[in-house]
């Protein structure tokens, strides 16, 4: 068992994986990222509807085990400083193998600083001048979606799509449908490199990419 600072791993069964196949026992521990802003909200929500569902399917012979894992404003309140993203995270994430993580807030625009608690952005690093919170506001980062697909090497994206019997939808042979989507996840916009519009790299690539597709 890792030596954890702020995790505590609940007892019960660890997810493993054998022959290409995940064996499961009867209290599987499945870390729990809460996320940021509506996060706090639905994530409490989301663990009564999967309880409800697991109740039902297994008529309480079976149960999850919930561990949490601390990221984004909780990694703020937790381990302090401004490391949204913990190292501690990732091991916690590799152990539990599991997870399910809520929505997390991704800066975007220009301005140097995030709230965490309502994703208000400002210039400044002080309380929030959206919601009044002080322990929320951290320096701009890159994505924790993408910080957590690249650091766990996290590259396919796999997006099965199929019909759901008596569900309406407007195609015309929509029980016919039953296909998989493959989506690298950790290179290209995933990435999250930009540049500035107007500099010199930005021009670089855009004539690279003419030249080589035409578009």
């Amino acid at each position: 068992m890792p030596d954890f600072k702020h995790v505590n791993v609940p007892d019960g069964d660890l997810i493993e994986s054998k022959d290409g196949k995940l064996v499961i026992g009867d209290r599987p521990i499945v870390g729990l990222l809460r996320g940021d802003g509506i996060g706090i909200d639905i994530t409490p929500v989301m663990q009564d509807v999967v309880k409800a569902a697991v109740t039902k399917a297994y008529g309480g012979t079976r149960e999850i085990q919930w561990c949490p894992i601390y990221a984004g404003l909780e990694a703020l309140q937790t381990y302090g400083g401004e490391d949204v993203l913990p190292q501690e995270v990732i091991d916690a994430v590799k152990h539990v193998k599991v997870a399910i993580k809520g929505p997390f807030t991704t800066p975007i625009g220009e301005e140097t600083f995030v709230c965490l608690h309502c994703a208000h952005q400002q210039f400044h690093g002080e309380t929030c001048d959206g919601c009044g919170k002080t322990d929320g506001v951290a320096p701009r980062f890159r994505s924790i979606n993408v910080g957590m697909r690249q650091r766990m090497d996290l590259y396919a994206c796999v997006r099965p799509i199929r019909y759901f019997k008596g569900v309406p939808c407007p195609n015309k042979s929509a029980d016919k449908v039953n296909f998989v989507i493959f989506r690298e996840n950790t290179e290209d916009v995933y990435a999250g490199h930009d540049f500035e519009r107007g500099s010199d790299v930005a021009k670089a690539i855009i004539a690279l990419i003419k030249d080589m597709t035409g578009r």
